[in-house]
């Protein structure tokens, strides 16, 4: 299959929005710390990526996140209970 010039253009640019789009996402991760559950909103091109950024935050703290569950947000949606 032969690909004109614009053809290509046209498919990049495509990609690039599919790519900005995607990288938007909203996140809402719901984990326990200390026994305590918490809400996180995280931006963050998927779910798994979002949880290990939670993750990674109370690494450093020397705690450990227990993650309950995690959701796409819709816009204007709030995380949380």
């Amino acid at each position: 299959m032969k690909l004109t010039k614009s053809q290509l253009k046209q498919i990049i640019k495509e990609e690039l929005e599919n790519i900005m789009t995607e990288a938007m996402k909203s996140w809402c991760v719901e984990y326990t710390v200390d026994g305590e559950t918490q809400y996180s909103q995280v931006s963050a091109t998927g779910g798994g990526v979002a949880e290990t950024n939670v993750r990674s935050r109370f690494r450093k703290q020397d705690k450990k996140a227990e993650i309950v569950s995690t959701r796409e947000l819709d816009s204007g949606q709030k995380c949380g209970a």
